[in-house]
């Protein structure tokens, strides 16, 4: 069986959306078949017990090695020695290697907003990636927003730019009450409260959140906004605003949280906040409508294309607009039920055996093909494989 190997390095890295894309695609993709896919991991036991399980999937571990060898150096050699067809690799690949590659970029952010990167992340990013576009036999973005971004700063052929979104995974539910109890003990949480998940940096938007928040503080006593991820650059500006604001009792960070825990988080949640600046998919916002939860997002780069109107949508510059938004759910069950129903049918758009399928298609293109274009418009290879 014709063998496709997938980067999934950082897999028990708590990379977190990163780390959710790989699990998720991967499980999807041994359930669907079509290929021996080959799981490049220096963390074999971190996998989870039902990627091992799987027949289609296999492990290949490797030591724990830093980007810049193993990127160039030990993946071009492993790709040789398993005579694999094809290597997926997440935003860097290898400058050469012995098969095609199909690329995914999850977001050019550090591109859009540099300022919240130090310089040397940008330029190596920049360098990277860059190169990596302009060579690779297919770019997956998940949504037409990274897409156009992808395609504005690195001018790869467009048509080798194709976006299959992501989707909440199938733990993300309305949860039953125990579970929301349970979570609610381990958490120390209050009856009611907002909820925002993703690492503390700036892109994330969560001082303004946090200052549209104080209004919402003094009408309601008795609820509290918890941020759970983990704290990265500039991430010490959150517990500063909190200082600054007096809101030391009120706005508590949990740290990273073990993804069985987040859907009674979620699912507890009065709200779900997620007034990011930039994402190029955004998967807390679909797993909280996954859940139940009703949402708050922002109106700007892929969000509007996750969410549709299933959530409510907020200018992110605006404290107003944000904090206007947190009371609207706050006062008016009637509201939070609709995009409760909203939600829960909107996030059902999304599925990983769909995202899986769409991907072993270009997988198909990019394998069968022999002239080097990598276009669906290609029949080449396909037709010589008797597909066409």
């Amino acid at each position: 069986m014709t063998s496709i190997a997938l980067d999934v390095h950082m897999i028990g890295a708590r990379e977190t959306g990163n780390e959710t894309y790989a699990t998720e695609l991967a499980a999807a993709l041994g359930r669907l078949g079509g290929y021996q896919y080959l799981l490049y991991t220096p963390h074999p036991d971190a996998l989870p017990a039902r990627l091992r399980a799987q027949p289609n999937l296999a492990a290949r571990a490797f030591a724990n090695l830093p980007s810049a060898v193993r990127i160039p150096w030990l993946y071009p050699r492993l790709v040789r020695a398993d005579d694999a067809r094809l290597l997926h690799m997440m935003y860097v690949a290898p400058p050469y290697v012995t098969c095609p590659v199909v690329l995914t970029v999850h977001d050019v952010s550090y591109r859009v907003f540099p300022q919240f990167f130090s310089p040397g992340v940008r330029l190596h990013l920049d360098l990277l990636v860059g190169h990596s576009v302009r060579h690779a036999a297919r770019v997956i973005t998940e949504s037409e927003s990274a897409r156009q971004d992808v395609i504005r700063y690195y001018h790869p052929p467009a048509e080798r730019v194709v976006v299959i979104p992501a989707a909440a995974g199938s733990q993300y539910r309305p949860q039953p009450p125990e579970e929301i109890a349970r979570v609610r003990a381990a958490y120390h949480l209050p009856a009611r409260y907002f909820l925002a998940v993703g690492n503390l940096q700036p892109r994330k938007n969560l001082i303004r959140l946090i200052e549209a928040f104080t209004t919402v503080a003094r009408e309601a006593p008795d609820v509290q906004l918890i941020l759970v991820g983990r704290s990265t650059w500039r991430g010490w500006e959150v517990a500063g605003t909190v200082a600054r604001l007096g809101l030391e009792a009120r706005v508590h960070c949990t740290g990273y949280v073990p993804d069985a825990d987040l859907p009674g988080l979620y699912a507890g949640a009065l709200g779900f906040c997620y007034p990011s600046l930039y994402e190029g998919f955004g998967l807390p916002p679909l797993e909280a409508m996954a859940c139940g939860t009703p949402t708050i997002t922002s109106n700007v780069s892929s969000l509007p294309e996750v969410v549709g109107d299933a959530a409510l949508t907020v200018d992110p510059l605006s404290v107003a607009d944000i904090a206007a938004a947190l009371r609207r759910l706050l006062a008016d069950e009637a509201t939070r039920r609709e995009y409760r129903g909203r939600g829960l049918a909107r996030a059902l758009e999304f599925s990983w055996a769909r995202t899986a399928l769409q991907t072993r298609e270009v997988y198909d293109v990019v394998v069968t093909c022999r002239c080097g274009r990598y276009s669906d418009l290609c029949t080449c290879g396909r037709v010589s494989a008797g597909r066409v």
